[in-house]
């Protein structure tokens, strides 16, 4: 069984803990050169953003 949904879960919260300025640098270290799992969590950051979170 993948735990992609838990680490997803993980970051994204990690990332929404940070300055928005913060995040694409944070996302490029915790991320390293999984692009995928970057690109999820860039996904619900633009979710939360427009639904004002």
């Amino acid at each position: 069984m993948s735990d992609a949904p838990s680490r997803i879960e993980k970051l994204f919260r990690a990332a929404l803990d940070r300055e928005p300025a913060e995040r694409s640098a944070f996302l490029r270290q915790a991320c390293g050169d999984d692009d995928a799992l970057r690109a999820e969590v860039e996904t619900l950051l633009a979710a939360d953003a427009r639904a004002g979170g």
